[in-house]
């Protein structure tokens, strides 16, 4: 049958365990070598969330053959890794739920093709909102231990839901974690999955990893740009248009802000590059260094934010990027400032605001009124994802983003000596 619903998972799963029994993939190789899987099916932002999952599974098997079975929006930011043996792609294979019988089949032919014959022991699979079809490809690919989120987990923090476990879940998975409601960052999330296993988790710093020719290639971009000056990364993408702040807006804002001795270095690639070239083209010329227009690629932007002295911009893979390199950081949210209480003052930036980078983080007073049946609806804070075009997060005024700026260069020059902490609308 393709509909789920009616499908003999019990059945199914003990005439796979037979197979796998007999071929010996639920044999303990006592003192062998560990062969770890790790998925990475995100983008690149959740990708650098992960990085220190990665350092901390090398840390608990220093002897494994770990490998991470990536989208191709990731493998530049892991092919450099030190902590993983080998990076591949899912070659072209979609594992998608479209049907059931089609993500059955995905995942048995990529088993085939590549993971069978590595007899991966321990896989992992770092997600809050697991995809089942994703729990499907970990079961099939032959592992003893299977480590992932139930996929209800995410309703911890939207909408305060009582989580109900999934069958499908607890039955594709050996080790199948709920993570408790006070840990909120991405990055403690994914580090507590490790806990739940009782590994040792010893820091949650995020990384990098880019080699000298990527360093050399940024110095040459620069060339000196902005010597002397602050030089603010500026993050103009987002994934969705609602977290995508006007870039007319940007425009205001920015006039005031290079008047503060600051330059501008513009991230982004084909989608952003009209925005980056209006923004261009409507500041003075030797304030903008547009790399939109460049693309150098994402192990060079990785080194070029290494001689940046802050970030400005959307939530987006360059602001995840920009943590990783310790930027302080200025980001504006869609997520309205009077629904945080319904939630426990926890909210979507919570998960994503840096755990140890100085960040203010500017929301709007309120939902308009569009977004409040929305809301209330589907138990959330967030602005309708619907919307083709920005919408709660306009009522962000540049003003806002100019005091903004002011307030973290002030903070910076008190602070120097201190350990970050976040920095939150108006609160410092």
């Amino acid at each position: 049958t393709s509909d789920p619903a009616k499908f003999n998972w019990t059945k199914f799963i003990a005439e796979m365990e037979v197979g796998f029994t007999e071929l010996g993939f639920r044999e303990t190789y006592a003192g062998g070598v560990d062969s770890i899987l790790i998925i990475a099916e995100s983008a690149m932002g959740d990708g650098i969330l992960i990085t220190p999952s990665l350092r901390e599974v090398r840390m608990n098997f220093p002897t494994a053959k770990i490998d991470l079975l990536a989208t191709r929006s990731i493998v530049p930011l892991v092919q450099k890794s030190p902590y993983v043996n080998e990076v591949f792609t899912f070659m072209g294979i979609r594992i998608k739920q479209d049907t059931l019988v089609e993500t059955l089949q995905a995942a048995a032919e990529l088993s085939k093709l590549l993971l069978w014959r590595k007899r991966y022991q321990r896989v992992f699979y770092f997600r809050g909102l697991s995809k089942p079809s994703v729990l499907v490809l970990m079961y099939v690919c032959g592992a003893k231990d299977r480590l992932g989120f139930v996929s209800s987990a995410t309703s911890l923090h939207v909408g305060n839901l009582k989580p109900k476990p999934q069958l499908l879940d607890y039955m594709l998975l050996s080790h199948a974690v709920l993570f408790p409601k006070n840990v909120i960052s991405e990055v403690k999330r994914n580090l507590y999955l490790l806990k739940s296993y009782g590994l040792k988790v010893d820091t949650d710093i995020e990384e990098l990893w880019y080699d000298y020719s990527a360093l050399y290639r940024a110095k040459k971009i620069l060339n000196n740009f902005g010597s002397g000056k602050i030089k603010i990364a500026v993050g103009i993408g987002a994934s969705t248009p609602v977290r995508k702040y006007p870039v007319e807006y940007y425009l205001m804002a920015f006039r005031e802000i290079v008047k503060r001795n600051a330059v501008l270095v513009l991230f982004g690639g084909p989608r952003e590059l009209e925005e980056a070239n209006f923004l261009q083209l409507n500041l003075p010329s030797k304030s903008v260094l547009n790399l939109a227009q460049i693309h150098p690629g994402w192990q060079v932007d990785f080194a070029v934010l290494s001689f940046m002295d802050m970030y400005i911009g959307n939530f987006s893979g360059i602001f995840d990027a920009a943590q990783a390199q310790n930027l302080p950081s200025i980001v504006p949210s869609p997520n309205a400032k009077d629904r945080s209480e319904k939630f426990d003052y926890v909210d979507f930036d919570h998960r994503f605001l840096p755990l140890h980078v100085p960040t203010i983080c500017l929301k709007p007073k309120s939902q308009l009124p569009e977004c409040v049946d929305y809301a209330n609806d589907y138990h959330t804070f967030a602005c309708n994802p619907a919307y083709k075009t920005p919408h709660c997060i306009t009522q962000i005024t540049p003003e806002e983003f100019v005091a903004a700026y002011d307030k973290m260069i002030n903070f910076i020059k008190l602070s120097k000596e201190t350990n970050p902490q976040y920095l939150l609308g108006e609160d410092i």
